[in-house]
């Protein structure tokens, strides 16, 4: 089935997904401190709902009371998020400078990707990969 659209249109625009944290200040500033994100919005009074963005990846997170459930807690070689970057080396280096939870990278897989993965602070895991010429 095809979706008909305006011609040269480009209607999409970006995803954002929505991260569930039992607490939005500290998910903020982790976002901000380690991951390199600059913060774009808080909503609320008290504050349970907020937005950053880093490099056009964009992510909002809503305050929510635990249990939280995550893809890879079932299977362990996923990731919940997985972002795509220009050098994943330089990337890795950056964050392992910042003290970022690294499960594990840089690899190169037999899929063509090189990789690595982080935990963030909600234990969310976030993949990093680079297209292997």
């Amino acid at each position: 089935m095809t979706i008909a659209t305006a011609a040269n249109s480009n209607q999409m625009l970006g995803i954002h997904p929505i991260l569930f944290t039992e607490d939005i200040a500290r998910t903020v500033q982790y976002y901000q401190d380690v991951l390199g994100f600059q913060k774009d919005w808080e909503y609320g009074d008290p504050v349970f709902y907020a937005s950053v963005t880093r490099e056009g990846i964009t992510f909002h997170f809503r305050q929510i009371e635990p249990p939280i459930l995550h893809n890879h807690r079932n299977e362990i070689d996923t990731v919940d998020y997985y972002i795509t970057v220009s050098d994943v080396d330089l990337v890795y280096s950056e964050l392992l400078n910042s003290s970022a939870n690294i499960v594990y990278g840089p690899v190169s897989q037999e899929y063509g990707m090189r990789e690595f993965y982080i935990e963030d602070c909600g234990g969310y895991r976030i993949g990093f990969g680079q297209r292997l010429s």
